[in-house]
């Protein structure tokens, strides 16, 4: 039989319980606000630069990037899975 630590007798362990189970809420709702950068294939990169060229777009602030000479549409996690 193991002793209990005579500070922790009585104490009720709901409250860790429930801190716990925020935590974990927590960092699920956070990584689905995660941003994930996915590169655009060549084929499609004048679909995307019909009004204006993805440079102009990144510089206004929308999700594009240019990595190692390819661009890359960045997006949330959740909005990858609703929107594409």
């Amino acid at each position: 039989m193991t002793d209990i630590d005579p500070r922790l007798k009585g104490r009720n362990a709901k409250p860790l319980v429930y801190g716990v189970l925020l935590a974990l809420l927590a960092l699920l709702v956070g990584s689905l606000f995660m941003p994930v950068c996915e590169a655009i294939p060549r084929a499609d990169v004048p679909r995307f630069e019909a009004v204006m060229t993805l440079e102009e777009r990144a510089a206004r602030g929308e999700g594009f990037q240019k990595k190692n000479g390819r661009w890359h549409q960045c997006k949330s996690r959740l909005a990858r899975a609703l929107f594409f």
